[in-house]
């Protein structure tokens, strides 16, 4: 007998599609996952490096007005310096978020920005032109160490009156920012969120499927194994079914019985005459009327063509054989077709067990001796199988 489970050895198409599915849409899952947190990692510099605009923006204003103080041996050292660095980064800030291209971050490293749209890039756009007089009147003058301030002063006034909307408008770039990343994480959240339903969703429908292919393999395995164990005309046990559940009654040892084999009288004409449908739909009326009789303890079974066991533990006293004979007589007498009238009788033979016998195939033996018996005085009668010695009766203790 083959080990794999029929039906679950060759996974069919479907399934195979839906698990290939499951893996697409799994990692469709991961790379948008890891798309959010590029996503987050950008628009996280790209916030930052506008915040710092506005910090520029404000260092540029203050050093301009350290520089332009009538007492030059009052100005810090590098305040010039850290005016040019200032509008340095400035500028390539700007310019990174208009052309998309590199910038400097807060740690002084490279870090790559996105060409901004929409209001985004007309704010940055008109914070150039607002930037590009200032850039114009710094470049104009170059005093050195000791060079007259008044010089810076058109740079100052210029810077005074336009910081106020610098700020502002790197203020709504950096609000602008916010909203566009928001609006950016929000949309990969929910495509993160429809392929994750539909992964989940292709999950639950290979479960489904395997379910069903368990549940088909358990079904043909108990199909199978009825058809190894049952008549499949009359639904009873067959021989093997029979030799099978009898070996654990009768390996016992202690339990007693009787095993009566059956086998119908002149059931050749009713196939001759009226054919083998009709004959076999006499013996599944025949099962049936076998049945009825038959406790739920005994194992009944058709042995091949018009013969049939009964086995009946507990049922160890000719008495209780004579009235369970008499019962099956009458039951299979009074079978009939409504189409075809027929007239059916048995002949039936007993065996004792385990006294007689312990095995089945010499308690079948036994009791098909006895019933050519039956046959042989008549049919429609039963008969204890030849040198049957009473059953002793159970003595009181």
């Amino acid at each position: 007998m083959r080990d794999s489970v029929p039906g679950l050895a060759y996974p069919s198409n479907r399934l195979l599609g839906a698990v290939l599915l499951f893996l697409i849409l799994d990692l469709s899952v991961l790379l948008i996952n890891l798309w959010i947190a590029n996503e987050v990692a950008c628009n996280a510099v790209a916030i930052n490096l506008a915040g710092r605009q506005r910090m520029l923006s404000q260092q540029i204003s203050k050093n301009l007005l350290l520089l332009t103080q009538t007492d030059p041996q009052q100005v810090p050292p590098g305040t010039r310096q850290e005016l040019n660095q200032g509008l340095y980064l400035f500028q390539q800030t700007l310019s990174a978020f208009a052309e998309g291209s590199t910038a400097t971050d807060t740690t002084l490293q490279p870090v790559a920005l996105r060409a901004v749209e929409g209001e985004a890039a007309l704010l940055v756009s008109r914070t150039r032109l607002l930037i590009q007089p200032l850039t114009r009147l710094l470049h104009s003058a170059h005093p050195g160490p000791t060079s007259d301030p008044s010089v810076l002063q058109p740079a100052n006034r210029y810077m005074v009156e336009h910081n106020r909307e610098i700020l502002d408008l790197m203020n709504r770039l950096t609000w602008r920012l916010e909203e566009d990343a928001r609006q950016r994480t929000r949309t990969l959240q929910i495509v993160q969120v429809c392929a994750f339903t539909l992964a989940i969703g292709n999950f639950a429908a290979i479960m489904i499927c395997m379910l069903r292919r368990m549940r088909q393999a358990e079904r043909q395995r108990r199909e199978w194994q009825d058809a190894a164990y049952h008549d499949p005309l009359t639904g009873l046990l067959n021989r093997h079914g029979l030799e099978t559940k009898a070996r654990h009654l009768l390996a016992d040892g202690h339990t007693q019985g009787t095993l009566l084999l059956l086998d119908l009288d002149g059931f050749k004409p009713i196939n001759d005459l009226h054919g083998h449908p009709t004959g076999d739909l006499v013996l599944k009326y025949v099962a049936q009327a076998l049945r009825q009789v038959a406790r739920n303890t005994d194992l009944l079974a058709r042995m091949g063509g018009d013969e049939f066991v009964l086995i009946c533990p507990r049922i160890d006293q000719a008495d209780a054989v004579q009235h369970l004979c008499n019962r099956l007589l009458d039951a299979i007498a009074r079978v009939s077709l409504p189409d075809h009238p027929i007239h059916l009788r048995v002949s039936i033979g007993a065996a004792f067990f385990p006294r007689q016998a312990a095995h089945l195939p010499e308690l079948i033996r036994i009791a098909d001796q006895a019933m050519y018996l039956s046959k042989r005085d008549g049919g429609q009668r039963w008969s204890l199988a030849p040198h049957a010695a009473p059953v002793a009766k159970p003595t009181a203790r």
